[in-house]
């Protein structure tokens, strides 16, 4: 299966996608994987629990759901992605960023500097979070 959703047709919200992995929601694929590449570069990936949790339990401006996340939430704030490269990311001018070394990894978020209400810099709706799991406006929901 590609990373895109149903070919020539609209697929509904939480219909499964690549290799059931996460969900189709407005027509896209919710793949952090992509998304850090879009707004990292390519030697970024999608973080894990460890890296999602530990940046967005501060309610700071790097890792948060829109306010201080419950710890429920933390997989559905800010995008957390793993930086795989010994070099830092190159500059970008409508971000800050946040470097986050834990559990071996060295995870990035960002900030940015305008803010708009359809920013990148968080876990799409419809993401993966969990088993039958999924993010919908910064807040875990149960798939049934």
């Amino acid at each position: 299966m590609s990373e895109f959703c149903v070919p020539d047709m609209k697929a509904a919200d939480l219909e499964p996608c690549s290799n059931k992995t996460t969900y189709c929601f407005g027509g896209k694929c919710q793949e952090p994987d992509r998304y850090c590449m879009e707004l990292f570069g390519k030697f970024a990936k999608g973080g894990d629990y460890l890296c999602l949790q530990e940046v967005n339990i501060h309610g700071d401006s790097f890792g948060n759901c829109r306010g201080l996340c419950p710890f429920r939430n933390t997989l559905c704030g800010k995008l957390v992605c793993h930086w795989m490269h010994t070099r830092i990311v190159v500059p970008l001018e409508a971000y800050d960023m946040q470097y986050t070394y834990y559990a071996g990894h060295v995870c990035i978020s960002a900030n940015m500097r305008n803010p708009t209400p359809e920013t990148k810099t968080y876990v799409g709706d419809g993401t993966a979070c969990g088993y039958e799991m999924f993010c919908h406006g910064r807040v875990l929901q149960t798939y049934q």
